[in-house]
């Protein structure tokens, strides 16, 4: 699978009012820099790692550092209290759009099109962790632990790979190459192996 960023809409999205960054325009490998002017530019706590919250938020509704559906998410300077942020992505050469906010910093939404045959396909479910399983399940094939262990690649230690426990080791080397199967076929062998040793000790 191959997850490609195109370009992203933020609308009162933490400490951004509007903004538009256009990954395709910016292919290739980018320095961000910027300038927190309520600290005399200094480029500490300017909005830089906001850009990737807004990522994991789109994607998952959630952020980097654990705040989930709450208002401060919302930028708190905003008199406009309605916030979303807007994703369109491509999985291999089929392209997505995923748009995640709330009304008036308490009703959430999350809808979900795809782009097919040149015509917009809704593809929002009937609730949000509905259409939350549908776009991780099926459409980037990933959970936010798998995204932030792999294409976010943060480096909080609580997603470090080398100091997870054996079986949760186990579980993300699964996930990482869908091979849950085996894992699963491991499990229900084990069990028959189990039983066939308990009939052969009764008998």
């Amino acid at each position: 699978m191959h997850l490609t960023f195109k370009k992203m809409l933020m609308h009162n999205f933490m400490s951004f009012s509007d903004q538009e960054f256009d990954f395709e325009a910016n292919s290739g490998l980018n320095l961000i820099r910027g300038r927190n002017n309520d600290n005399g530019g200094d480029p500490n706590e300017c909005g830089k790692s906001n850009i990737w919250k807004a990522l994991t938020y789109a994607l998952f509704g959630q952020i980097t550092n654990g705040l989930k559906k709450n208002e401060n998410i919302v930028n708190s300077y905003a008199e406009d209290r309605d916030m979303y942020v807007e994703l369109a992505f491509a999985v291999d050469d089929r392209l997505y759009t995923v748009k995640r906010g709330m009304v008036r910093g308490k009703q959430s939404y999350l809808n979900l099109y795809a782009a097919k045959d040149g015509q917009t396909v809704d593809e929002t479910k009937s609730s949000i962790s509905e259409t939350q399983r549908h776009l991780e399940g099926n459409i980037v094939r990933c959970d936010i632990t798998m995204f932030l262990r792999t294409v976010f690649l943060t480096a909080d230690q609580n997603y470090n790979f080398y100091m997870l426990k054996k079986s949760d080791k186990n579980e993300f080397v699964e996930k990482l190459f869908d091979i849950q199967a085996f894992g699963e076929m491991y499990q229900a062998m084990h069990k028959d192996l189990l039983k066939t040793d308990r009939e052969m000790l009764s008998l």
